[in-house]
């Protein structure tokens, strides 16, 4: 049976609040986590970032009406393995399977949680039909955060993470995403108000731009195609 991981959770959200004329409280994550657990928009919202089902649904309910969605880029799963060492080879599922069963100690964040990684990586396992061998050397980790902590420390040769927290952990630990048949992408738009203040149209722009999203790639999100 995998070992959960003994570390609080650390606080991972943090608030900006401005007194500007957008009036806006903006939330983001160190490193990102899921915005559903820490952000409820309500019927005045002007601005909003999500992932796709998410925004779906407040739509849906009502909560977002009268706006313009753009796509931001895609949060992407994927290895770490501490730096230094050689780097496995994930490419195909074959030698996923053959680096998840050479690995002494593997970490991903527990799927009881609510990690998205995490329920994914099970299924993978599942389907490579290697689930017990797998789960006897894993450790459950809180979150990505303490997943990266353990592969920084040594105490995992793999960690199934996002690539966005292996980038901020330490990009020298970055393996590789997962292999195109076991692909996982969570899609995060950014939504306004088409009366939205130009403030908030001018960081639309910007983070949609070319640039912004090349830099958005360098912390390990994908940009839209």
């Amino acid at each position: 049976m995998p070992q959960p991981a003994s570390n609080r959770r650390s606080n991972r959200w943090r608030r900006i609040s401005s007194n500007r004329p957008v009036k806006k409280s903006i939330w983001y994550s160190i490193p990102p986590a899921r915005p559903s657990n820490a952000f409820l928009p309500t019927a005045t919202q002007r601005f909003s970032s999500r992932h796709r089902s998410g925004l779906a649904l407040q739509k849906k309910s009502g909560k977002l009406k009268d706006g313009v969605t753009s796509v931001i880029g895609d949060t992407v799963g994927g290895f770490a393995a501490p730096p230094g060492r050689p780097k496995p080879d994930i490419s195909t599922p074959d030698k996923l399977k053959a680096a998840l069963l050479a690995a002494h100690h593997i970490a991903f964040s527990d799927p009881a949680r609510g990690a998205t990684v995490g329920a994914h990586f099970l299924k993978v396992i599942d389907a490579l039909g290697i689930r017990e061998q797998v789960l006897s050397k894993a450790t459950l980790a809180v979150d990505g955060v303490q997943t990266m902590r353990l592969v920084l420390d040594g105490k995992a040769d793999l960690g199934i993470t996002q690539l966005s927290e292996i980038m901020q952990a330490d990009p020298a630990a970055l393996v590789g995403p997962f292999p195109p048949e076991f692909d996982l992408a969570t899609t995060y738009l950014l939504w306004r108000r088409v009366d939205a203040s130009p403030i908030a149209n001018d960081f639309a722009k910007l983070i949609t731009s070319p640039a912004e999203r090349a830099r958005l790639s360098e912390h390990g999100l994908r940009p839209p195609n």
